[in-house]
């Protein structure tokens, strides 16, 4: 038996929820993730248990997936470059980068993931 869905419901395709949020000092949009965005960051996480990798390697795999959740966490953030990354402090952006988690529903306030 098929679920009826409301009416309107397949106009709220592609929309997603924002909220502001201090980053440096400032106010900055960040969105909820779509299950989309989730799955392209758990395909690029699940590299890291590959054993064979260097540190190095699991370094870059790392920022890799911090610089994915901001462009796609972050209103206006699409063209974030690793070197746009690299200019803010390291604390600041893991702060950001947990925010978005959280307001996603991926991780606990207190860090755990969901």
């Amino acid at each position: 038996m098929s679920e009826i869905l409301p009416v309107g419901f397949m106009a709220l395709v592609g929309k997603s929820n924002t909220r502001k949020t201090k980053f440096m000092g400032n106010d900055v949009e960040i969105r909820k993730l779509s299950i989309s965005d989730v799955d392209q960051l758990r395909t690029k996480s699940e590299s890291l248990s590959d054993e064979s990798l260097t540190d190095e390697r699991k370094e870059d795999i790392g920022r890799d997936i911090m610089l994915t959740t901001l462009r796609v966490g972050v209103v206006g953030a699409t063209e974030l470059t690793e070197e746009n990354l690299a200019t803010f402090p390291l604390d600041d952006i893991n702060a950001l980068t947990k925010e978005i988690m959280v307001f996603s529903g991926l991780m606990e306030k207190e860090g755990k993931l969901r």
